[in-house]
């Protein structure tokens, strides 16, 4: 039988329960409050990355641009 068990936040997983598991991780709310708050303060984009790293790698090939960066 299929179990499924749903956390709402990081700070309710065991990570040694989910040893030997599979895991599918959604920040729904989190990244989309943020994109839309984004954009509804008159951001001209919203380009999300995996890491932190990638996003200062994005930042670092373009200078010129207004890059703001947020991590929960």
């Amino acid at each position: 039988m299929i179990q499924i068990h749903v956390h709402v936040t990081p700070h309710q997983v065991d990570e040694l329960a989910l040893r030997d598991t599979t895991v599918v991780a959604v920040d729904v709310l989190r990244a989309g409050t943020t994109v839309i708050t984004a954009l509804a303060n008159e951001a001209r984009e919203v380009i999300p990355t995996a890491t932190v790293e990638a996003a200062r790698r994005y930042a670092a090939a373009r200078p010129w641009a207004a890059i703001m960066c947020a991590t929960g």
